[in-house]
């Protein structure tokens, strides 16, 4: 199999060495990476390189990266290559990553079936992204919550935050990085994924539950659910308790 990676980053990293494939990596700064993964370091948002184009891969593997936190940052780093993607490689399979994001304009329990409501235009144009992958056959939107790794755990800082009032309470939406991967490698090996699943914990919870187990406080976001990824028995860490 070959897999053509656009920005390759810390999911990636993991992700080829649990999947066996020859990679075509196209990221902004050059790492070291095993023999059978070949980078093209560049800004895919301006242009995808020949090397990529004549590469004919098997599965394409969509990270978005943007320089800045800007409308025009997102849309460089959504939207400039998506139909050059379907257009340069119609055959290959298709895994795009999203964002829970999209659903920043709702609060209660959201999930796959739920229309999104961005609550700016960064969320909006997300959404745009997402709805055009979704009208095309062959590909997957894996829409991920904040993502917790060893190196960065945003729970443990959001409770400090909310048990001194510096911050309302919230749904946590998370998934440590190791399930991430767990779930790209179903979504990829399976010839019936879905064409849209979000990517979090399948134990929802606040931070007021967490803190002194009381639900009662009103969250003012989104709690994300999914419908077609959720068994416990997929997950390493199932509930933001077990990244405490």
């Amino acid at each position: 199999m070959k897999t053509l990676i656009f920005g390759h980053g810390k999911i990636g990293d993991r992700l080829i060495t649990q999947l066996k494939s020859d990679y075509l990596i196209l990221k902004r700064t050059e790492t070291s990476l095993p023999s059978y993964a070949k980078q093209v370091t560049c800004d895919y948002s301006e242009a995808i390189p020949e090397e990529a184009k004549d590469y004919d891969p098997d599965l394409i593997i969509f990270f978005p990266k943007t320089n800045g936190t800007t409308a025009i940052d997102y849309y460089q780093g959504y939207l400039t290559q998506i139909m050059s993607i379907y257009d340069l490689f119609p055959r290959a399979k298709k895994v795009f990553i999203s964002s829970t994001r999209v659903y920043g304009g709702q609060t209660g329990q959201v999930d796959e079936e739920t229309i999104p409501k961005p609550a700016d235009e960064q969320g909006e144009i997300i959404k745009k992204y997402e709805d055009i992958i979704l009208s095309k056959s062959n590909s997957t939107v894996l829409r991920l919550g904040g993502i917790i790794s060893e190196e960065s755990n945003y729970i443990k800082s959001g409770l400090i935050k909310f048990s001194s009032g510096e911050q309302d309470n919230k749904y946590i939406n998370a998934i440590h990085i190791k399930d991430v991967v767990s779930l790209l490698l179903n979504i990829i090996e399976n010839n019936k994924a879905q064409p849209l699943v979000n990517g979090v914990m399948p134990e929802l919870m606040t931070y007021s539950q967490i803190n002194i187990g009381d639900s009662a406080k009103n969250p003012t976001n989104a709690g994300v659910k999914s419908l077609h990824y959720n068994s416990m028995d997929c997950f390493q860490y199932k509930s933001p308790k077990d990244l405490l």
